[in-house]
């Protein structure tokens, strides 16, 4: 059951990966425990959250989950990753759990703020404090800036 905080991409997102969790775990050999330690997370705790949907995944977490699962980000939380400036695939980096947008910010003007921003943005999309919502708050408020 997810918890009612979530948005609805975010319920369709731990339902995915639920899935897909389900169907792959045995064949992986994977558990809750060997997948949080692997993460970096403390406990098993956080697993089972993601997985039932009571905190929303963000980006690092999808990425991690992707890499453990074998499988492309997309297919566990497409809408977080479809505004981004460059696709990012597991296959790419088997490795690294880090993601990493485009080296080159946007430019709305020549403004050192401008950069500034959007160096923060980069930093929240890769830390994970950002989710989708708040990339979808940031786009439109970019398009509505743009049309001005």
């Amino acid at each position: 059951m997810t918890d009612k905080r979530l948005s609805s991409d975010q319920q369709r997102a731990a339902s995915r990966l639920r899935k897909i969790w389900d169907e792959k775990k045995t064949g992986l050999g994977l558990t809750q425990e060997r997948v949080g330690a692997r993460l970096g997370w403390e406990t098993q705790s956080a697993v089972s959250q993601y997985l039932n949907g009571k905190i929303p995944l963000n980006l690092n977490a999808v990425i991690k989950f992707a890499q453990v699962l074998e499988v492309e980000p997309e297919s566990i939380y497409p809408e977080l990753l479809q505004d981004l400036s460059v696709p990012y695939r597991v296959s790419q980096q088997k490795v690294d759990p880090t993601f990493h947008v485009a080296e080159q910010p946007p430019t709305y003007g020549s403004d050192e703020g401008v950069t500034g921003i959007v160096s923060l943005i980069r930093k929240g999309l890769n830390d994970g404090t950002l989710d989708a919502e708040d990339l979808k708050f940031i786009k439109a408020l970019v398009e509505r800036i743009v049309k001005k």
